[in-house]
């Protein structure tokens, strides 16, 4: 699967630290979200057809979950925003406090399963992987 340009754009925030000040400047997951679209060229918040998009830009679209409680959290709302809102190609972000074995190969099962691309960024290292 081709990484999309939103993906590698936000890939770059992170390497350059930018993507961890947009953390620690944002009040909550929607200000977070208002924050990063604007450091990529897109909208936040942005509703399509019944389905939110929480980061839009053109044709590409992200889900942030900050700190999900279950690794299954925003898999569906990717996949709505390909299916139901017709954009073309939806990612997920999770940002989580470090990164453990359990959790990457449950989200790897579901990546794999659902083909949704995955950015997990660790607040711990302040790095992340990408499948």
């Amino acid at each position: 699967m081709k990484i999309s340009s939103l993906v590698s754009d936000i890939e770059q925030l992170i390497r350059s630290g930018r993507f961890h000040q947009l953390l620690d400047m944002a009040r909550d997951e929607k200000d977070f979200n208002r924050l990063l679209a604007s450091s990529v060229g897109g909208d936040a918040n942005t509703m399509i057809n019944g389905v939110e998009a929480d980061v839009l830009r053109g044709t590409e679209a992200l889900e942030v979950k900050i700190k999900p409680e279950r690794f299954f959290y925003g898999f569906c709302q990717a996949v709505a925003l390909e299916e139901v809102a017709g954009i073309g190609s939806a990612s997920l972000l999770h940002i989580v406090d470090a990164l453990d074995e359990e959790y990457l190969s449950r989200v790897t099962a579901m990546r794999g399963r659902l083909g949704i691309r995955l950015i997990i960024y660790s607040l711990m290292d302040k790095n992340c992987v990408i499948i």
